[in-house]
């Protein structure tokens, strides 16, 4: 499916959209405010992520107090390329400890 995606040619409407989105990620930062979460917080992503490496998760699990890091096998689509994924994160959503 995500080959798919890759293989046709984009729309100037899609073109636009990644630019916009693109656009609105440089100016996005709210590292200051990182230390003022207060919920349980589990940062999960892909060993091998190029668009969100594990240094940008690092980072913010350093600055969330009690922050939780889960590294997995699997690029920035981890959840389809490590099967442990998707259980682990639905196992902190319903308040189970995923620390181990």
């Amino acid at each position: 499916m995500m080959a798919a995606r890759r293989t046709g040619t984009k729309t100037a409407e899609q073109l636009r959209g990644e630019s916009e989105q693109l656009g609105a990620r440089s100016r996005h930062d709210v590292c200051d405010r990182l230390g003022a979460i207060t919920a349980p917080t589990l940062v999960a992503g892909g060993r091998f992520d190029g668009i969100a490496p594990p240094a940008n998760a690092e980072f913010i699990v350093a600055r969330v107090p009690g922050a939780q890091l889960r590294l997995y096998d699997g690029g920035h689509a981890f959840f389809a390329q490590d099967p442990a994924a998707i259980p682990e994160v639905l196992a902190f959503l319903l308040g189970d400890d995923v620390s181990a």
